[in-house]
């Protein structure tokens, strides 16, 4: 791999220009619903455990953890600040999905 030259930026290299990248207001707004959409079945699969619902649930967050999981890695080889939302959205939908608000066992201190 070969340094940039003397003054040279991340856009110009041996003499080739990067083209600039325009995305669509459409791509964000369907981004932006496919994250909304995956906190809410996170929600969705807690609020339903124990239910009929639970495996339905179930299915649905697994579904969008993979389109979480699918954006972020398609908004950071297009090279885009948009990848971030993706990728805090897919660690909420984790920690979301594994954490409990209920005690099983009683406190160790009261």
């Amino acid at each position: 791999m070969q340094a940039l030259p003397a003054g040279g930026t991340e856009t110009e290299f041996e003499g080739h220009r990067a083209m600039p990248i325009s995305i669509s207001p459409d791509v964000v707004w369907v981004l932006a619903l496919i994250q909304v959409l995956g906190l809410v079945c996170t929600w969705a699969a807690r609020a339903c455990e124990g239910s009929a619902g639970q495996s339905t649930c179930q299915v649905l967050y697994f579904l969008l953890l993979a389109m979480v999981g699918t954006t972020a890695v398609l908004a950071m080889q297009i090279s885009t600040g948009l990848w971030l939302a993706s990728g805090a959205t897919l660690g909420l939908m984790i920690v979301g999905a594994t954490c409990t608000s209920r005690r099983s066992r009683p406190h160790i201190f009261g």
